[in-house]
């Protein structure tokens, strides 16, 4: 009897432990839902990623697009499925989710597709977006064959500040003509700026077209023959610039273009007010057609040291105001000078002015490097301001004067022009 109880007993205890041991299988093989990835982000290539499911019971995959989706849509247990992505082909970011549900729970996972890159676009103005659907790209080619309204012009610089974070070369393949203001205020994109535009057939450049493109460095207009005012303002990366055809070149065109060292324009006869204000790099310039050159039009051109000017007739007042390296200058056909011409010029040495009728005020104020100015003191004079030699040291000047009477010369002619006060000169000297 003894020994049936202690069977029993030990019966009792092996089920125990048997039914112990079911139960930690059964929750040993219990697994929780999950995905391997929550979120990805992709390049615009089709490509595929590898996905791993968790999961101890069915589960179903929904997709919200036809651009991502993946391998299988159904299925059980724990399995690794590719999620398959076409190429994005548009001009914006892209996002999809695809929702896992299971008997055992559910999860999703967010895409994001980044959005085409190419090297160049082409567009006419018309079909431009400012919407930010535009396909980024470094090089946008305009290709209107004539000139744009100014709502398309608006389009185009909404949708070039749209794209961002880069920087733009833009060239207009067919326009003639550019609107005043298409890009005043620099077109500053986030992270990026217009830095080289070229436009072949263009032949007007409108006032404060390109002011404060602070990061153009290149233009290319070789058809431009006018340049209106503002139009280069301030566009202070601009290092050389090359307009073969331009006649006529407008007020501050290229003022405070601080980096510019290169200029061609063999074309040039009208030079406007300031149009090289505070250029302080340009050291050489040759205007050989150039006959009319404005007020103030090279002031403060610090680093102005050479500059031909074989045809000029009229400069205006203040035009060398304070272009401190500028040490000699010949005017061969200047009739009128303007007030304060040469004013600050403190390095100047040598004053050519053989055909000179009209000098205005205080034009060689602080010239105080000068020892010798050819002034051709002729019958034809007409006025030389009394005060032209009022800071310097005339006995250190040798004034040369074209006329072979000397004494003559300081008791007539000098007296006439308002000179006789500021001698003597070192000497009076004749120069044909």
């Amino acid at each position: 009897m003894k020994t049936s109880y202690l069977n029993y007993l030990a019966l009792v205890v092996l089920f125990i432990f048997t039914g112990c041991d079911k139960s930690s299988e059964a929750e040993a093989e219990a697994v929780v839902f999950d995905v391997s990835i929550k979120e990805l982000s992709v390049t615009p290539e089709r490509q595929e990623e590898s996905i791993s499911i968790s999961s101890s019971g069915e589960w179903k995959v929904w997709d919200e697009t036809d651009w991502c989706f993946v391998s299988e849509n159904r299925g059980s247990g724990s399995k690794t499925l590719n999620i398959i992505i076409l190429e994005n082909p548009t001009a914006k970011k892209r996002v999809a989710k695809l929702l896992f549900w299971g008997e055992d729970g559910n999860s999703e996972v967010l895409i994001t597709q980044d959005r085409l890159e190419v090297a160049e676009v082409s567009y006419t103005l018309a079909n431009i977006y400012s919407d930010g659907s535009m396909i980024p790209s470094d090089k946008w080619i305009i290709t209107d064959e004539s000139t744009p309204s100014n709502d398309d012009f608006s389009r185009l610089r909404s949708a070039l500040k749209s794209v961002g974070r880069r920087d733009i070369t833009l060239e207009f393949t067919n326009i003639t003509s550019i609107p005043s203001e298409l890009f005043k205020a620099g077109l500053h994109l986030e992270y990026g700026s217009l830095v080289k535009f070229t436009a072949p057939k263009v032949t007007r450049v409108g006032e404060n077209a390109f002011k404060n493109c602070d990061a153009l460095t290149y233009i290319s207009l070789g058809e431009a023959t006018t340049i209106e005012g503002w139009a280069f303002d301030y566009c202070t990366a601009l290092a050389n610039l090359n307009l073969p055809k331009a006649t006529t070149i407008g007020k501050y065109a290229f003022a405070s273009c601080s980096a510019l060292t290169s200029v061609n324009l063999p074309s040039a006869k009208t030079i406007g007010d300031r149009t090289f204000g505070y250029c302080t790099a340009l050291t050489d310039i040759d205007l050989a057609n150039v006959t009319t050159l404005d007020e103030y039009v090279f002031s403060y051109c610090s680093g102005l040291q050479n500059i031909n000017l074989p045809n000029v007739t009229t400069i205006g007042d203040l035009a060398f105001f304070n272009c401190t390296t500028l040490k000699k200058i010949s005017l061969p056909k200047v009739t009128t000078l303007g007030d304060g011409i040469f004013w600050g010029c403190d390095a100047l040495d040598i004053v050519f002015l053989p055909k000179v009728e009209t000098i205005g005020v205080e034009a060689l104020h602080d010239c105080t490097a000068l020892t010798n100015i050819t002034i051709a003191i002729q019958s034809d004079i007409k006025s030389i301001s009394y005060d032209i030699f009022d800071t310097i040291n005339v006995s250190n000047v040798t004034l040369y004067t074209g006329v072979d009477n000397g004494s003559t010369i300081e008791d007539n002619y000098m007296w006439r022009v308002g000179l006789s006060t500021f001698g003597p000169f070192m000497q009076i000297g004749i120069r044909e």
